[in-house]
């Protein structure tokens, strides 16, 4: 039997251009051998004038991936669209162009489709609400048709410590917490609901301090170009959580020209708490957490998101972003930091609360 497809109550997402996911604040790939080949042999006609080619290598990184020029796909052109997809056709796209920011996840009650916060357009702007058939074109292979699945959750769910709870009971108490986070009826304080005392509240870790993960961060990054985006964003955390007195300048924003473009094509300014809950919603009904522990985990590593998020807005608010956008940005900076080297270290960290 076909598995079915669960899209989560009022996800939402659609592309508009506006050029972040094409930046060096994401890993451009990796791409299959296969891939690779296509985009090598067609960027000779794509990029009749170019001469590195379209793919590299990337420093621990197996699988090649796309040039860059200026911090951006070698692809891009001018307006923020993909040459490769303008002359080659969507069809010859390599699949992490045609998946991002979707995903999917295989669970006991069906396959979930996925959205991933890593792309402001998914949170903020006019998105439609996600659909089957727009999930489907993105995620099934094309020589097959059947959806690969990013992560696979068993039939029991890891929920504190050692103890386990079957299925259906988590998702019995994850319906009501999606409810709370990006509910159609009136919304309860984020702060409240992850059970903080103030929305800047960062979670215990385990015989480290938040200033020990800070100094650890800044040493990854010290010889890296400051121009890099997912450089910047490494930056943009450690300064953010560093405990100190003293007043810091905020490092580079190469992405910025992308948000400037969502700027103009938002007129209605969304809700900053609209956005922070639609993101942890997502988060949780990804599910790509039981990989690392517990349901208590996952609650602590959220409480952590969301209070840098909070900081990390705080500060762009300052420099004059709007409320929606700097929350969006923030979102973006702390999803890519999420995925890092840096924050497995957090991860194996985070105390269970009581």
């Amino acid at each position: 039997m076909a598995r079915p497809v669960l899209i989560r109550p009022n996800a939402r997402f659609e592309c508009h251009s506006d050029g972040t996911c094409c930046t060096t604040i994401h890993l451009l790939g990796p791409l299959k051998k296969e891939e690779a080949k296509a985009v090598e042999r067609h960027a000779r006609l794509v990029l009749p004038t170019y001469k590195s080619g379209g793919t590299v290598f990337h420093e621990g990184i197996k699988e090649p991936v796309f040039g860059t020029h200026n911090q951006r796909c070698v692809f891009m052109d001018d307006n923020a669209r993909c040459r490769f997809h303008t002359t080659v056709g969507e069809a010859c796209r390599p699949q992490v162009c045609r998946r991002f920011p979707l995903g999917a996840t295989k669970t006991p009650h069906g396959t979930r489709i996925t959205v991933s916060h890593r792309c402001p357009c998914v949170s903020i702007g006019e998105g439609r609400p996600l659909d089957e058939a727009r999930a489907r074109a993105c995620l099934s292979s094309a020589k097959t048709g059947k959806i690969t699945h990013d992560v696979k959750v068993d039939d029991t769910v890891l929920w504190r410590g050692d103890k386990a709870i079957d299925f259906n009971a988590y998702v019995a108490w994850e319906t009501n917490l999606i409810e709370q986070l990006d509910g159609a009826g009136p919304q309860p304080r984020l702060s409240h609901v992850l059970g903080m005392d103030h929305s800047l509240q960062l979670p215990r870790l385990r015989k480290k301090s938040w200033n020990d993960f800070s100094k650890r961060m800044l040493v990854w990054v010290q010889d890296e170009d400051e121009e890099d985006g997912f450089f910047s964003a490494i930056r943009w955390a450690a300064l953010e959580l560093r405990d100190s007195p003293n007043p810091w300048s905020p490092p580079m924003r190469p992405w910025d020209w992308t948000l400037r473009r969502t700027a103009q094509r938002v007129v209605n300014p969304d809700s900053p708490r609209r956005i922070y809950g639609s993101w942890l919603a997502d988060y949780i009904w990804a599910m790509a957490w039981t990989a690392e522990g517990s349901v208590y985990q996952a609650k602590a590593n959220m409480t952590a998101r969301y209070a840098l998020a909070r900081r990390i807005a705080s500060r762009l608010n300052k420099t004059g972003t709007r409320a929606d956008l700097a929350a969006a940005e923030a979102i973006m900076i702390v999803d890519v930091v999420g995925a890092s080297e840096p924050w497995e270290w957090v991860q194996k960290l985070l105390v269970e609360d009581p």
